[in-house]
């Protein structure tokens, strides 16, 4: 695999190689062992047949404190040490050509992972010709600029990546496909030469009750019981009815599938390659909402309660598009890039009888924007920084939802994030580092409520956050 002097610890997972062949043989290295780092400069996995199982692995703890609000960590305004993962690789070459290799990950994020061990991927991987391989199993699925390698914290200066694009709440959605993957590097002569990624498959879901989902049954749990206490309120003295949301059972999720591929054009201008994605996923999911009524009457001052449940469905399509750019000269590296969602969600809704069942189709767009600047400053020393936002593109401001709310409580801000950070990390030895970073927020679009109960939002706010990562 070509090797740079520095940038092996940077953003970006490997320097763009100048050739087809080149190019061919690094990117197989990576893909099918995306955490069998020997820091330094020497190869992740021999490309020789019959070459000897690898054994690779990192350790990684951290902490993070915010302020005003509880962010990624449910108690992260107390500050929180549940900030940590785990992970080892095993991977071979039986005989030329094919390449087999798989990763157990356990992570402690908040009330995430909790150090639950999973498969991060698992695949075989076979090379026909420079220009065509396959792979099936389980992998990390090609879309966006660092999807791929967004588990290797070693090989990235930030802690985080940019939350605007990788968000930490809906990870599961995009990090691995189960399923089948064509791949090949295409020459260009002077022209360069492109990189594709095709492939399709389903989402395993491996939390269908995480943070970013109980937000979402938070949510519509408390609408459907807005709605009930409307359509009851009509048959009772005013202010007689209550119907409180209470929680959700039964949940199912499934992705029937999911689908789609990358161009990556490692253009002749030396370090510099741009790109795009796409990938369309259908979600089903069921569940159960359960409400409890209370009405209070004149001649009988204690409230009459009654156990209701709602039974709800939908059937979601997700269209995602990204396009990206990277540019490495000598010790600078540069990258910005721009996501964005098309969702569409029918909805169906079946309340307790007599009432009617309801269907609706709901609908939203969002993009996800990023710029990134790195450096290394030494060998043991880089910094890097960059700004992303997060806006709602039928309300890209704000505005729409701060005036549909009579009570004037909703803030423009409540529909938007930004993000600008700055981090350094030190490479204390090749197989030990150590990083700090801050982050200035304004607005709380990617804020939860329900970790921020009682909380007001406020627009302004922040999150600093160390880490150390060990690999072997």
């Amino acid at each position: 695999m070509a090797t740079t002097s520095h940038w092996e610890f940077s953003v970006s997972p490997l320097s763009r190689p100048t050739n087809g062949a080149t190019a061919m043989r690094a990117r197989t290295v990576l893909a099918l062992a995306l955490t069998c780092l020997v820091m330094g400069a020497r190869p992740l996995l021999s490309l020789e047949s019959g070459s000897s199982l690898q054994i690779h692995g990192f350790v990684s703890q951290g902490a993070l404190i915010t302020t005003k609000h509880n962010y990624i960590v449910s108690s992260s305004t107390q500050g929180s040490f549940e900030l940590s993962e785990v992970a080892l690789t095993a991977s071979a070459v039986p005989w030329d050509r094919l390449r087999i290799g798989m990763q157990l990950f356990a992570r402690d994020l908040g009330d995430e992972g909790n150090y639950a061990v999973s498969i991060d991927w698992a695949y075989g991987d076979f090379r026909l010709r420079d220009w065509l391989g396959v792979r099936a199993g389980r992998f990390k699925t090609p879309v966006q600029l660092y999807n791929q390698v967004r588990d290797i914290d070693a090989i990235r200066i930030p802690i985080f990546l940019p939350q605007a694009v990788y968000a930490e709440d809906i990870r599961e959605n995009s990090l691995a496909t189960d399923g089948v993957d064509l791949y090949g590097n295409i020459p260009l002569g002077y022209l360069g030469d492109v990189d594709y990624d095709a492939f399709v498959g389903t989402v395993n879901i491996q939390n269908a009750n995480s943070r970013f989902q109980q937000e979402r049954n938070t949510q519509a749990g408390e609408a459907g019981a807005a709605a009930m206490e409307q359509g009851m309120a009509a048959f009772f003295p005013p202010g007689a009815v209550n119907v409180s949301y209470e929680g959700t059972d039964n949940q199912k999720a499934h992705f029937r599938y999911a689908g789609g591929g990358m161009l990556r054009w490692n253009t002749p201008l030396r370090g510099l390659m741009v790109g795009g994605s796409a990938v369309v996923r259908r979600l089903e999911e069921s569940k159960t909402h359960r409400l409890v009524s209370a009405i209070t009457l004149p001649q009988n001052p204690a409230p009459m309660k009654d156990a209701l449940a709602i039974e709800g469905s939908a059937d979601v399509s997700m269209l995602s598009y990204t396009g990206f750019a990277e540019l490495q000269i000598g010790d600078f590296l540069l990258a910005a890039e721009a996501d964005f969602l098309d969702m569409s969600m029918d909805v169906l809704v079946v309340p307790p009888a007599p009432q009617p069942a309801m269907n609706s189709t709901m609908n939203a767009r969002t993009i996800g924007v990023y710029g990134l600047a790195g450096y290394r400053i030494t060998s043991w020393m880089a910094v890097s920084a960059y700004y992303g936002s997060f806006r709602d593109l039928d309300d890209f401001d704000g505005s729409k939802a701060a005036a549909a709310d009579p009570s004037m409580a909703t803030k423009d801000y409540f529909s938007w994030h930004n993000d600008a950070c700055a981090s350094l990390r030190f490479d204390v030895t090749p197989y030990w580092l150590i990083k700090v970073e801050g982050h200035a927020f304004q607005g709380t679009a990617r804020v939860l409520s329900i970790d921020n109960v009682g909380r007001s939002r406020t627009k302004d706010w922040g999150l600093i956050a160390g880490k150390t990562t060990f690999t072997f």
